[in-house]
């Protein structure tokens, strides 16, 4: 994962995770793993990339494991979640 650019040039191709997080939390965490990533893709665009304030260009796949290991999105039974406290 690269470090983070935000020149305007940079991250115009880009969306930041709190979007990621923000979708989740829109839809209801109904998804798997897969489906998310087809989701986010179909919403987005699957040419888009996704930010952080530390990490940037990251793929579909690679936000979603990033938002996992922070604490950001959690795996419940009823598939992904967030709550709006975890954006920050």
């Amino acid at each position: 994962m690269a470090t983070v650019d935000n020149t305007p040039d940079t991250l115009t191709n880009q969306i930041h995770g709190h979007e990621v997080l923000y979708f989740v939390f829109d839809h209801g965490g109904y998804f798997t793993k897969n489906s998310l990533i087809k989701a986010l893709d179909d919403h987005f665009g699957k040419e888009k990339t996704y930010y952080t304030h530390s990490r940037a260009n990251l793929s579909t796949e690679e936000i979603i494991r990033f938002l996992l290991l922070r604490g950001k999105i959690a795996i419940t039974n009823d598939g992904f979640e967030t709550d709006l406290s975890k954006i920050s």
